[in-house]
């Protein structure tokens, strides 16, 4: 039996992760529309970070590790990171929700087609930044990909802020 009327109740799930980093061989997978919070530490594991939706809350350092955004991820971080890909509809958020930071790469940042980035810029001028030794931007064009593509075919760069003053922003370097 279905409704219009029917309320959907949803229910988010938090895993707050405790203590140091992981080392050796292994590989983070977060799977689902839960969140986790992984600790400020140093996470020194070789295998990939893969996160499958859901959001990652990351302040720490991963310099060994590839992070891949797979859809709908969303990262808060004022981390390190070896390398950073984004694909269709994640979203990368320096510092965090609402609040500045800067998100440094070792190697490059990657961002596939759909995939967005939100940069916060405050009253004082200050703003976010991701800083990477080499930036790859994915653009799908054709009349497939803008007629029945999805609605975000290139990547989005979506500034936020108020009383924003007029000047230059590094945004990314």
């Amino acid at each position: 039996y279905t409704s219009k009327t029917a309320a959907i109740k949803y229910t988010t799930y938090s895993c707050n992760v405790k203590g140091g980093g992981i080392t050796g061989e292994a590989r983070i997978v977060k799977q689902g529309d839960g969140i986790i919070n992984l600790p400020k530490a140093d996470f020194t594991h070789t295998g990939e970070t893969t996160i499958w939706a859901g959001v990652l809350n990351f302040d720490g350092t991963m310099r060994q590790s590839d992070l891949r955004l797979s859809r709908f991820a969303e990262l808060n971080s004022s981390g390190e990171f070896k390398s950073l890909r984004a694909e269709y509809a994640s979203i990368i958020r320096p510092g965090g929700e609402s609040a500045i930071g800067t998100i440094l790469l070792a190697e490059g940042l990657d961002l596939g087609f759909g995939s967005r980035v939100i940069i916060d810029i405050d009253a004082t001028s200050t703003n976010d930044c991701i800083k990477a030794k080499t930036i790859s931007i994915e653009c799908k064009t054709g009349t497939a990909w803008t007629k029945y593509g999805p609605e975000y075919v290139q990547p989005v760069i979506e500034l936020r802020g108020k009383n924003i003053q007029a000047g230059d922003y590094d945004i990314m370097e």
